[in-house]
């Protein structure tokens, strides 16, 4: 297993160099100019002045010594500086990122918690109106689009019943850290970003519990005497888990990619908030820091949900 870990991340690496080189190329490629942006508040600055301003950024060079330049950056854990506010690209996603991971952690446990236990419920009570339940719940959480969910949400528990805040992750004026404060505003987008993940689970969990219930070894177990729950937990489970684990890693991409949006609808101060906000301004540092962090989540989720499935099937061996 430590020999495959190491394997894995030393793949790891050049993946990561393949896809911000591709994002680099893309950004640069799109339309737009972040010194016209820096500048837009200075309608009467100079040819020159804008000329020097480019020399300064280095973004007068071609385009490969740029990303020479910035890999050569990266390899010392320096991401630069915004071209917006000057910061350390490192200390702004650093200020970010634990409001991210809050609301994408939390999201995927609830949403594997629910998902799993909708899923295979369904499955012992199939044809009842619970499974009919889930099987509708699980077509609408894939189809009907997170934000349009966000904004149904707010303007029914927000405006009209004032259960739940409309966005932030605090109140406003108040001081200190109140965890029950925190956990209010966290509710909302969490909820709408778990959905799509509890309608997936929950399809996966269903579908494999079927076809586990079925085998020959789950009638063996029954017709030795092991009751339901043993059956249940210690045979037919821990086989149908093994699909779920495999698309675990991939989904994890889908939920920071959801976060993006969610964290939008709510004002949710994280990373993804940040990114949409460095698109508009063309901050190409801190759409490239975020995309560095972003990148290794989603390689790092991939890794975990090889080792779980290892785990989970002890039949997987890796030399």
């Amino acid at each position: 297993m430590t020999k495959f870990i190491i394997r894995r991340l030393m793949l790891a690496i050049p993946t990561l160099i393949g896809i911000t080189l591709l994002s680099f190329a893309l950004q640069r490629a799109a339309p737009g100019d972040p010194v016209r942006v820096m500048t837009f508040a200075a309608p009467d600055i100079s040819p020159e002045e804008i000329t020097q301003l480019r020399h300064q950024l280095g973004l007068d060079q071609p385009l490969p010594m740029q990303y020479l330049v910035w890999l050569g950056r990266m390899a010392r854990l320096d991401m630069g500086r915004s071209y917006i506010t000057h910061r350390p690209v490192s200390e702004m996603i650093g200020e970010r990122m634990v409001n991210s991971l809050t609301l994408t952690a939390t999201a995927l446990l609830i949403a594997l918690a629910i998902g799993i236990t909708a899923g295979v419920y369904s499955a012992l009570k199939r044809g009842t109106w619970f499974d009919n339940l889930v099987r509708v719940f699980a077509v609408l959480g894939n189809v009907v689009p997170h934000f349009w969910l966000g904004l149904v949400f707010i303007l029914v528990f927000s405006v009209k019943f004032r259960l739940f805040p409309s966005g932030g992750i605090t109140t406003l004026g108040k001081a200190g850290f109140d965890l029950f404060d925190r956990l209010w505003h966290l509710i909302p987008p969490v909820v709408i970003l778990a959905t799509g993940g509890i309608a997936n689970y929950s399809r996966y969990m269903r579908t494999e519990t079927l076809e586990v219930i079925r085998q020959d070894y789950i009638r063996t177990a029954y017709a030795k005497g092991l009751v339901q729950r043993t059956v249940l937990f210690r045979h037919a489970l821990r086989n149908a888990l093994i699909p779920l684990v495999t698309v675990l890693g991939g989904s994890l991409a889908g939920l920071f990619g959801g976060a993006l949006i969610i964290e939008n609808v709510f004002s949710w101060p994280g990373m993804g908030r940040m990114a949409y906000d460095a698109v508009l301004q063309r901050d190409y540092p801190v759409l490239m820091g975020l995309l560095v962090i972003g990148s290794t989540l989603i390689i790092i989720g991939y890794l975990l949900a090889d080792i779980a499935y290892a785990i989970v099937d002890p039949r997987i061996k890796h030399e």
